[in-house]
C-alpha cells in the first residue's frame, strides 16, 4: 500500500508543471491595427482582445482623452466591442482604441497589458507609419508669371437697360419742353368737356310728347284706346314730375283727390272729364267723336301750361364761375405735370449714367 501511494505522489509531482503550464496558457492577449500606415490627422483603430476563462475578469488599459499611448500617438476614445463565449469554459473580451497622430514618422506602440486576477498579460508590440502629403508636386518649370487684369467680355444685353433709360429720358425731356411751351403761350392742358344736354322741364317734356302724339295723326285712327292710353300716360308722367305723386300707379279718382290739395286746382273739372272719357274708351269700349278727342287733348295742354314751373336761374352767371375755375385748375395741373416730367427725366438720366459707370468698371 505504501508502494502505491509513493507512485501516485511521484506522478502528481511529475504532472504538476504541465497542469500549471496549461492553466497559464488559458489567458491570451492579442493586439492589432486595422491599418499599419495613415496620413497625418487621420485615425486608425487598435483592437485589443483578451481570451480567458469564463469565471475570470479582465482589466483593460484606460486612457484619458488626448492622452498619448506613446509619444506622438494620441488616444481619442475607447469603446467596448464585444464579450462572447467561445466554448470549453473560455470567453473573449474585445476593446477598441481610436488613435491619431500629427507627426510623420514611424511609431513604436509598446505592448498593452491586460490585468487578470491581479496579474498583467501584455500584448505584442506594434508599429504605425504616419505619412504626410507632398504638396510640392508641380515642377518648377511649370510655374507661370502673374497675369494682367482681365477685362470682362462686352455683352450687349447688359446695356439694354441703359438704352431704355436714355430713351425714356429723351421722351420725358421732349414732353417737358412741349408742356413748357404751352404754359408760356397760356395754353394749359385742358380736358374737353362734353356739352351737357339741356334738361327739359316737366311741362316741356309733356308738351313735346303731345306734339309727337298729334303728329302721328292718331285722332284719325280707329284705335281710340291706344290714343287715350298714350294721352293719359303723358298726363300721368307730368303729374308725377310736377307734383311728386305716384300718378303712374294710381287710379283716376286717386289722382284727382291728390290734386285737390294743390293750389292750382281750377282746371280739375276738365281733368275729370278727360279721365272719365279715357276710362269709358279703354274699359267700356265706347267711342269718342273727333271733336271730343281734340277737346280732351286741348284740356290736357291747357292744364299743363297753367300748372307749369318756369326756371329763373341766370344760365350765364351759373356757368361763368365754373369756367374760370376749370381754367385755373387746368393751369395748375399743367404746371404739376411739367415739373413731374422734368424730375422723371432727370432721374432717368442719373440712373442711366450710374448703370453705365457700373458696367464700365
Amino acid at each position: 500500500m505504501n508502494y502505491i501511494q509513493r507512485i501516485i505522489t511521484l506522478l502528481t509531482i511529475m504532472l504538476m508543471p504541465t497542469i500549471m503550464t496549461k492553466s497559464f496558457a488559458q489567458i491570451d492577449v492579442t493586439a492589432e491595427l486595422d491599418s499599419i500606415q495613415m496620413f497625418i490627422g487621420q485615425q486608425v483603430h487598435l483592437t485589443l482582445t483578451a481570451t480567458l476563462p469564463d469565471d475570470q475578469t479582465a482589466e483593460f488599459p484606460v486612457f484619458a482623452p488626448r492622452q498619448e499611448i506613446t509619444p506622438g500617438v494620441e488616444v481619442l476614445e475607447r469603446e467596448d466591442v464585444s464579450e462572447k463565449s467561445i466554448g470549453s469554459g473560455r470567453k473573449t473580451i474585445t476593446k477598441r482604441y481610436t488613435l491619431t497622430s500629427f507627426d510623420d514618422t514611424l511609431y513604436y506602440i509598446p505592448p498593452l497589458p491586460v490585468r487578470v486576477n491581479g496579474k498583467e498579460y501584455p500584448s505584442k508590440s506594434l508599429a504605425l507609419k504616419v505619412m504626410t502629403i507632398n504638396t510640392d508636386t508641380i515642377p518648377e518649370d511649370q510655374f507661370f508669371p502673374p497675369k494682367d487684369i482681365q477685362k470682362n467680355p462686352f455683352k450687349i444685353e447688359e446695356w439694354y437697360i441703359v438704352a431704355a433709360s436714355l430713351i425714356i429720358a429723351i421722351a420725358l425731356i421732349l414732353l417737358t419742353i412741349y408742356l413748357r411751351k404751352r404754359l408760356k403761350s397760356n395754353q394749359p392742358i385742358t380736358r374737353k368737356i362734353k356739352p351737357q344736354r339741356k334738361q327739359l322741364m316737366p311741362h316741356e317734356k309733356a308738351l313735346e310728347a303731345i306734339k309727337h302724339l298729334k303728329s302721328r295723326d292718331l285722332m284719325q285712327d280707329i284705335n281710340q284706346k291706344a290714343y287715350y292710353t298714350e294721352l293719359t300716360d303723358i298726363l300721368r308722367k307730368y303729374l308725377k314730375e310736377r307734383f311728386a305723386i305716384d300718378a303712374m300707379e294710381m287710379t283716376s279718382d286717386e289722382i284727382l283727390e291728390s290734386l285737390e290739395a294743390e293750389p292750382d286746382s281750377s282746371k280739375l273739372d276738365e281733368m275729370r272729364q278727360v279721365f272719365a272719357t279715357a276710362d269709358l274708351v279703354k274699359f267700356a269700349k265706347q267711342s269718342a267723336q273727333i271733336s271730343q278727342r281734340e277737346g280732351n287733348m286741348q284740356s290736357v295742354v291747357d292744364y299743363i301750361i297753367n300748372t307749369k314751373i318756369e326756371t329763373t336761374i341766370n344760365d350765364t352767371t351759373k356757368n361763368e364761375a365754373p369756367t374760370h375755375d376749370r381754367e385755373r385748375d387746368s393751369f395748375s395741373k399743367s404746371m404739376r405735370w411739367t415739373w413731374l416730367t422734368a424730375i422723371l427725366a432727370i432721374a432717368a438720366i442719373v440712373f442711366a449714367v450710374w448703370r453705365a459707370i457700373t458696367l464700365i468698371e
